[in-house]
């Protein structure tokens, strides 16, 4: 590449890390601590398996003294884990109450949806500022993007081959070489989780989580037979699924097709959608949505393999030490220049 295109990419490297590292390391950090959410979600204390009727743990909820109607419960799936009964009062924000699987005792409740998890997946997400705040996450995505690009390219020396690019010491910055070394080695994982990150935040606008059913059930409230309750559809569910585990059960806003996800023998995740007025079960969700949770599962380690979320964490903590190292590094190559000008 030609000496003066070499400079204009350095320059987009540059001005992207210092206009963007303020909102990038933040997003970065946050979505550290979210690969790790189902693990710090748990409240200490749970023992046991989840071995009682789920109408006993709504029940424990209640008796909490959150008031609301209960719209779902999480099962364990692992032991160390608790029971989630989440409840929503009319015009409140939903209450997360946690619960011992083994005596339903109360181990903690979240009036905040989500706890503190919550604001922290609203800051990655948004930046605590609404949908433009999540516009400017997926912009900053892209940017982050360009970014890897940009600093791979100029990462590799023009005299010296791949030899000179791995060694530690290119300069005499210890600064600038661990920004070489670090971006590197973690362009790759960066480049997917900044283009996952900018999809979900441009593309991924349908319902999800608890929120997903809740216009179906307000539509089919009148055709809504008997009132039933989490024991009547769990048992209507695993009769038709010999071996499967219940990892979660969300009832409708009224009456219609309850969500049902479950885990099959083999570890598999089934997501169901099961009518008791008619009977009928069906795979929620379009066939697109197993193309958006490959992005989720991409992007937030969801389900994936061990050394996976470790590479994302990772990856995560990358852009405020890139920026950190980088604008430090920049910064003193300057100062020779600014002393000699003065001088």
């Amino acid at each position: 590449m030609p000496p003066s295109a070499r400079r204009v990419w350095f320059n987009v490297h540059l001005w992207i890390g210092l206009a963007l590292t303020l909102v990038l390391a933040p997003i970065g950090v946050t979505g550290s601590v979210l690969v790790w959410r189902q693990a710090l979600a748990q409240p200490p204390g749970a023992t046991g398996t989840a071995d009682r009727p789920i109408g006993a743990y709504v029940d424990a909820a209640r008796a909490a003294g959150v008031e609301g109607r209960a719209t779902q419960v999480r099962l364990p799936l692992a032991r160390g884990e608790a029971v989630a009964v989440t409840l929503r009062a009319p015009d409140a924000a939903p209450a997360t109450v946690w619960l011992d699987p083994a005596t339903a005792r109360v181990l903690r409740v979240d009036r905040r949806p989500g706890g503190w998890l919550g604001a922290v997946h609203e800051l990655h997400e948004t930046l605590m500022a609404g949908r433009p705040g999540g516009w400017i996450v997926g912009a900053s995505g892209l940017a982050l993007f360009v970014s890897a690009a940009t600093g791979l390219w100029l990462w590799f020396p023009r005299l010296g081959g791949l030899a000179a690019a791995l060694r530690w010491r290119r300069t005499a910055l210890l600064s600038l070489n661990l920004h070489h070394q670090l971006g590197f080695w973690i362009c790759a994982p960066l480049a997917v989780l900044s283009l996952t990150g900018a999809w979900l935040a441009f593309g991924d606008s349908g319902p999800r989580g608890p929120e997903a059913g809740r216009g179906e059930g307000r539509r089919t409230a009148a055709a809504a037979g008997p009132r039933i309750g989490f024991d009547d559809v769990a048992g209507a569910v695993l009769a038709r699924h010999p071996g499967a585990k219940l990892a979660s059960i969300a009832a409708p806003a009224g009456g219609g097709a309850w969500r049902v996800q479950l885990r099959s023998a083999l570890g598999e995740r089934l997501s169901l959608s099961f009518d008791p007025a008619s009977g009928q079960e069906r795979a929620s969700g379009p066939p697109a949505n197993g193309f958006r949770r490959a992005m989720h599962q991409l992007h937030g380690g969801e389900e994936t393999p061990l050394a996976w979320r470790l590479v994302i964490t990772a990856a995560g903590l990358a852009p405020a030490i890139l920026g950190l190292t980088g604008i430090w590094a920049w910064a003193r190559r300057r100062r020779p220049v600014r002393t000699a000008s003065a001088a």
